[in-house]
């Protein structure tokens, strides 16, 4: 009977002891401090948004316009550079020989002109006039054949083919004459207007291929498109450059720098392009900068995945502001983020 009454106690008293025990062996966890103090929004109302710091110029991708291999590297990342200063060549080996042929064919066409010009050649008239004189004599010789057969077919001491036979010389004799004279006055009279012609049309001709390899030459080497410093060198001299994705040179002006900002649809409404606005960045809430407002990229545009996947979809749309950077003394790089605070109130 005792029993009855003493178990369901045991087990109430032992209950109650787990669970004391339980709660006492729980540590009070304090919550943990942030390492950084979160940024503080420096307006009553305002805009939060992203920012990406970039060149003022935007960063420009610098290619190639044809493929080929790398053969000196002019530039380093980091490096200020002028406009039309020369960053990277290619291997021009190839185009360099076509150029020399190309302007041997240029030498050997100004040449035929040069000689167009000056005929006849003083050394060419003496051999002329002797083919003159070696016709003439032969046309004397042929017409005394002739005359001799004439008499002796009248005497009837030859027969008719003989006769014919000494008439068709002589007129032979007569017309070689004719040409020799003919080719003597052309070769007095030098080039005519169109063989000149044609020569300075194969002369331009030459001039335009030589012209061409020149400038295939000089596109092997890529020269800056604006004054800037040299972001990124993604290509080292012995490499393949145009047939990869990414550009060799990444370059743009950091001086000033802007700050492409994206702001969310949602507060497209509220935006004031005269509103103040400053910039925090990503961990560091201190110091402040202070944006000024460029211009407002029109287009509303699919926020960028984080990923760059091609296959990635997002329903999440933003408005891009730039806003160029008060970066003072302190040092900030391209690509960096930054925490944007723009006022719902203009100025």
């Amino acid at each position: 009977m005792i029993l009855k009454y003493v178990l369901p106690l045991l087990a109430v008293l032992m209950l109650g002891f787990a669970v004391v025990h339980v709660v006492r062996s729980q540590e009070d966890n304090a919550s943990a401090l942030p390492p950084l103090p979160p940024a503080e929004a420096p307006y009553e109302e305002n805009l939060a948004a992203t920012g990406i710091v970039e060149a003022s110029t935007t960063n420009i991708a610098v290619a190639s316009p044809v493929q080929g291999i790398l053969a000196r590297l002019f530039v380093r990342a980091g490096q200020r550079v002028a406009v039309n200063e020369a960053l990277f060549a290619l291997d021009d080996r190839p185009l360099r020989a076509e150029r020399r042929v190309r302007e041997t064919r240029l030498a050997t066409a100004r040449a035929e002109l040069d000689r167009l010009r000056h005929l006849p050649r003083a050394e060419e008239l003496p051999s002329s006039a002797a083919r003159i004189r070696e016709a003439q004599a032969m046309l004397h010789e042929r017409t005394l054949h002739h005359d001799r057969a004439k008499e002796q077919f009248k005497k009837n001491l030859i027969g008719e083919d003989e006769w014919e036979r000494s008439q068709a010389m002589m007129v032979a004799a007569r017309e070689q004459l004719a040409r020799a004279e003919a080719d003597d006055r052309l070769l007095k009279a030098g080039a005519s207007a169109t063989d000149q012609a044609i020569a300075r049309a194969r002369i331009a001709e030459a001039e335009a291929l030589v012209e061409q390899v020149q400038t295939d030459l000089e596109r092997l080497t890529v020269r800056a498109p604006v004054a800037g410093t040299i972001l990124q060198v993604n290509v080292r001299v012995g490499e393949a450059v145009g047939a990869r994705p990414e550009s060799p040179i990444l370059l743009g002006e950091t001086q000033p720098l802007h700050l492409r900002v994206d702001l969310d649809e949602q507060q497209i409404a509220r935006f004031r392009p005269d509103a103040p606005a400053s910039a925090v960045r990503r961990g560091a809430p201190q110091p402040l900068f202070s944006l000024r407002f460029v211009r407002v990229e029109p287009l509303v545009m699919v926020k960028r995945a984080l990923t760059g996947d091609v296959s990635e979809r997002s329903d999440s749309r933003v408005l891009q502001v730039i806003y160029e950077l008060n970066a003072r003394q302190e040092r900030l790089y391209v690509g960096q983020q930054m925490d944007v605070f723009i006022a719902t109130t203009s100025r």
